[in-house]
């Protein structure tokens, strides 16, 4: 099958490419890098075989890009934490995700060929700040501007859906792995010897293993009956306390410095609030329920596997 991956040279998307070669489909990824198709353009990453420019999706898509049973995986956008939240910075993360499914639609309607599926990224962002609650794929949006930006991506694709292509929603928890996301940046402080949770720790954290999260994107693009919205987080969610003292224990470090919320406001306003302080207690239900299995559905096997090499999550 060809598959087409928008932000196949991210965190994300990179692995996600060399798994689907790995599982014999052709990759193509689009990435925003000018130069995309010559020769002095962005470096391509392992299993894709073609590497397009953003801007081609907007236009007749180059070389049949989309042919019959393609399937599509929208992960583009910009990064949600790289910057501090001002207008311009909230403007690139909500225009970036609705221009990639634009383009996408775009480029489905100029080919006049409807793909197999597509996988539309999202976030457990959707649901808010929402405490103690428990969050299935049943919950409604919540409040916010992360709210407003995961329900206005969603929707980017629809169009699609409406032209017959079975249309997945993928609302990914915080993916955890080695080489960079979130986990890179909570280890920092342990390593100096003043980790510890963040806020008031009682917030709940929904997060994935970055290995589980491809292997649930190639299940649910494999399987014709998946589709709708689906929870991409770990069946085991933990709060901020539990998460900052399993970390430590991995790392064979305390975990007694706490940080304030108070501290975290001062520091990164709204982003802060939004990102690290809020509460999603959000599980995997239809994922489960559709047969998955997760290689790490606790969070010390998961944190063994990335810091150790897995030699003690076995």
């Amino acid at each position: 099958m060809r598959v087409i991956v928008t932000g196949g040279t991210g965190f994300i998307g990179a692995p996600l490419c060399r798994r689907l070669a790995e599982a014999g489909h052709e990759v193509l990824a689009v990435t925003r890098k000018d130069g995309a198709s010559g020769a002095g353009g962005a470096p391509r990453p392992d299993g894709v075989s073609r590497l397009i420019a953003w801007s081609d999706l907007g236009k007749k898509p180059p070389g049949s890009l989309i042919s019959p049973g393609t399937a599509l995986i929208n992960l583009a956008g910009s990064p949600i934490a790289a910057k501090p939240w001002n207008v311009a910075a909230k403007r690139e993360i909500q225009e970036s995700r609705v221009a990639s499914g634009n383009a996408l639609v775009n480029a489905v309607k100029s080919a006049g060929v409807i793909p197999s599926v597509i996988i539309q990224g999202s976030a457990v962002g959707f649901y808010g700040n929402r405490g103690d609650e428990r969050l299935t794929e049943e919950s409604g949006r919540g409040t916010g501007f992360l709210s407003d930006v995961c329900a206005r991506w969603e929707a980017s694709t629809s169009g699609l859906r409406d032209l017959g292509v079975r249309h997945v929603t993928a609302r990914i928890g915080l993916v955890l792995d080695h080489g960079g996301g979130v986990l890179e940046k909570m280890m920092t402080p342990f390593r100096l010897f003043a980790g510890g949770p963040v806020g008031s720790g009682r917030q709940w954290m929904a997060w994935i293993h970055r290995e589980d999260l491809v292997e649930a994107i190639l299940f649910l693009m494999a399987g014709e009956r998946h589709e709708g919205i689906f929870n991409l987080a770990s069946p085991e969610p933990l709060t901020m306390h539990d998460f900052a003292a399993k970390l430590g224990k991995v790392m064979g470090r305390p975990s007694l410095m706490r940080v304030p919320p108070a501290a975290v406001r001062a520091v990164f306003g709204e982003m802060g609030e939004e990102t690290i302080l809020a509460s999603q207690r959000v599980y995997p239900e239809k994922l489960s329920a559709s047969g998955f299995t997760f290689r790490y559905p606790a969070i010390e096997r998961a944190l063994e596997a990335i810091i150790h090499g897995g030699k003690k999550a076995r």
